[in-house]
């Protein structure tokens, strides 16, 4: 997207203007808009929140649809006017572009220029801002249309438990190596309003931080609601906040998170189980809180050990600062990371890591390790300043982690099959799946995508593990010439090949770069599975 309605030179390294058809000017497109008003958008009635299954059909240059920041435009009328051409748009087709936006032209006016194409909100029941729905067992077409039904959990947050861990994000005040730094943080204002469909929370004066293309505002806001009850966690720059609320009346657990950037607004929209106006809306409680340093939060963990897998990655082994039960990790459950300096130096940044675990994958590692013992799977990025911070510390040294975060993934009962599909250091979830998979016998095939040889985690632990109840099929892009295994990009004749056929009682579980999941979650329900994306 090299200018949405202008192009600027110099904005965007190496992107390059288009000549564009006589009449398709960025004054042709406003007379357009002007013109033809609504009916740009090529949909009639009032806007209906969109899910992503049905954003992600719409992705080719004559027929695309976009989101941008919590809203989807149909960008197809725009498609011949865009100075970038259509080949810069296709890069969000079907998808999240509010970053990719931001990065490139900050300055333009969304609504100006798309305002008349816009669709309706981006649900968030579904996935909030992010192309994949973490958290959440999806069926494909073909099981739904069969009546089968996959297996389910209720993942309604439990409200001992602080709340989404914001990724990337710098803030949160001064941090130590070796202790906890306190900070008040102030409570954002709020108010609440209620229309005959909604029951509606608004806050004022957030700060999100800057967001990766499809890690949106909405990945940093979690409203779960069972019945009038609704816990809503919200991670920002400032610290994060947990809200209570105990409505007048039931909402269905669908909230619609709306965010203006320009204000600092944030919209939690929970739509009403029947039409009403209630005589009030409720009540709700607001807690500001520091994941690392509440109550319910972490401390200094000590790096007791540190076993290297690969040239850039090792495990390393925590110990924490107590032994209660408290740090014990659920499947799916991860952790906050905090080191000293954000991008402009000071402050802090954080990043989240799920623990790997003890047992099944990692038999070796864990005889080697002290009981009690958490363990983290990190690369080092040379640009990262959480991972390069991690890297450089020495046996002793303190890091500080919050307690197990989030509501976990997926449980096992009732499965008969277990598949995986990983990028990378998507292994990480995937690792305690193998041993709780192994303790209940479930069998389990895992198609694991990497680089080159030397960038495949934990081979020697995969390689001594292969036999009856697990298997491992190899996709290297830029292998050697001695590679033996599968070459180039995982494909759907792959993933048909590698995994066991779709069943109700068999589940796929996805973990890697969010572009990645995306395309493996989409073959895959087109072959049948059930999915469920890691964020």
């Amino acid at each position: 997207m090299a200018g949405m309605g202008m192009y600027v030179p110099g904005a965007g390294a190496g992107r390059k203007q288009i000549p564009l058809k006589k009449g398709y000017s960025l004054g042709h497109w406003i007379d357009k808009t002007n013109k033809e008003g609504d009916k740009l958008a090529g949909r009639r009635g009032r806007p209906e929140p969109i899910s992503l299954e049905e954003l992600a059909k719409h992705c080719s240059e004559d027929d695309m649809w976009m989101a941008l920041q919590g809203k989807v435009y149909n960008v197809t009328p725009y498609v011949p006017y865009h100075p970038g051409g259509s080949a810069e748009l296709m890069r969000a087709a079907g998808g999240d572009g509010t970053q990719l936006f931001h990065e490139i032209h900050p300055w333009i006016n969304i609504e100006r220029f798309l305002g008349k194409c816009y669709i309706g909100p981006l649900a968030h029941g579904s996935a909030g801002n992010s192309l994949l729905v973490p958290g959440q067992i999806r069926s494909s077409p073909l099981s739904r249309s069969a009546g089968a039904s996959a297996p389910a959990k209720k993942m309604l947050r439990r409200p001992d438990l602080p709340g989404p861990a914001p990724r990337g994000v710098a803030g949160g005040g001064p941090a130590s190596t070796g202790g906890v730094a306190k900070k008040t943080l102030q409570m954002p204002r709020k108010s609440s309003y209620q229309t005959q469909d909604n029951a509606v929370l608004v806050f004022y004066g957030l700060d999100f931080g800057a967001v990766g293309l499809f890690d949106s505002v909405s990945d940093r806001v979690v409203a779960r609601a069972d019945g009038s009850t609704v816990h809503v966690t919200i991670a920002t720059t400032q610290g994060q906040y947990r809200v209570l609320m105990a409505l007048s009346g039931s909402v269905r657990d669908e909230a619609i998170i709306e965010y203006n950037e320009a204000e600092g607004k944030l919209l939690v929209k929970l739509p009403k189980t029947e039409q009403s106006h209630w005589p009030t809306i409720g009540s709700f409680e607001t807690e500001a809180y520091d994941a690392m340093t509440s109550s319910r939060g972490g401390g200094g963990c000590t790096l007791v050990a540190v076993h290297p897998l690969t040239h850039n990655t090792s495990v390393y082994s925590v110990l924490p600062p107590d032994s209660d039960g408290s740090w014990e990790c659920q499947l799916g459950q991860h952790l906050q990371v905090r080191v000293p300096g954000g991008k402009d130096g000071g402050g802090s940044a954080v990043r989240s890591y799920t623990p790997i675990g003890s047992g099944g994958l990692l038999g070796k590692i864990q005889k080697e390790s002290p009981p009690g013992v958490i363990q983290l799977l990190v690369k080092r990025y040379p640009d990262g300043i959480v991972s390069s911070h991690i890297a450089g510390l020495s046996l002793g040294d303190k890091l500080m982690c919050s307690k197990p975060l989030g509501a976990g993934g997926p449980p096992l009962d009732g499965l008969t099959s277990l598949g995986m599909v990983a990028a990378g250091t998507g292994i990480t979830p995937m690792v305690p799946y193998v041993g709780e998979a192994s303790r209940r016998e479930i069998p389990v095939s895992l198609v694991f995508c990497n680089k080159s040889e030397k960038d495949i985690l934990l081979k020697e632990e995969l390689d001594l593990a292969e036999g009856i109840g697990f298997r491992t099929t190899h996709v290297l892009s830029a292998p050697t010439d001695e590679w033996k295994g599968t070459r180039g990009r995982v494909t759907a004749d792959v993933l048909k090949s590698a995994l066991a056929p779709p069943a109700p009682t068999t589940l796929v579980l996805i973990c890697g770069p969010v572009s990645f999941c995306r395309q493996v979650d989409i073959m895959l329900r087109k072959l049948g599975h059930h999915t469920y994306v890691f964020s």
